[in-house]
């Protein structure tokens, strides 16, 4: 989600929206020592009862995952919107919802074995099966 300005109310406003959207219980946060993940967002964390955790100054080995998506949000997304970034950022917010939701179902991923994240984790949970082996049983009444 983008926000016209980096401040600690505004990742404040984030956390709120993600925690209200999340398909899954926070019980923590891990944050780089950026100063707006100071005072209204670390207050919103204690206020939540969420354990902030926070990365080792100059080490972004630590967070290497995180740092890669965010590489691959910046050039193959926004790079390509800046227009609207800096002047309709709530154009910018749905198209960036709309590239996520790509990027998560549809998008092939090397890591991933060429499937997509959602498509990777139905295979392994093995919600849907590759084949039937269903039985249908009569259900005609008899007289």
């Amino acid at each position: 989600m983008g926000y016209t300005s980096l401040s600690s109310a505004r990742v404040k406003d984030f956390l709120h929206k993600f925690i209200s959207v999340a398909p899954f219980e926070v019980k923590r946060v891990q944050t780089d020592n950026g100063p707006e993940f100071y005072k209204l967002f670390h207050e919103a964390c204690l206020d939540l009862e969420l354990t902030h955790y926070w990365n080792y100054p100059k080490h972004p080995k630590m967070n290497a995952k995180i740092e890669r998506y965010n590489r691959t949000v910046q050039e193959e997304f926004v790079d390509h919107h800046l227009d609207d970034l800096g002047y309709d950022i709530n154009r910018f917010n749905y198209q960036l919802m709309d590239w996520v939701l790509w990027y998560n179902t549809e998008r092939p991923h090397f890591t991933l074995n060429l499937k997509s994240p959602m498509r990777a984790l139905l295979d392994s949970l093995q919600l849907i099966p590759v084949e039937s082996n269903m039985l249908w049983t009569n259900t005609i009444c008899c007289k």
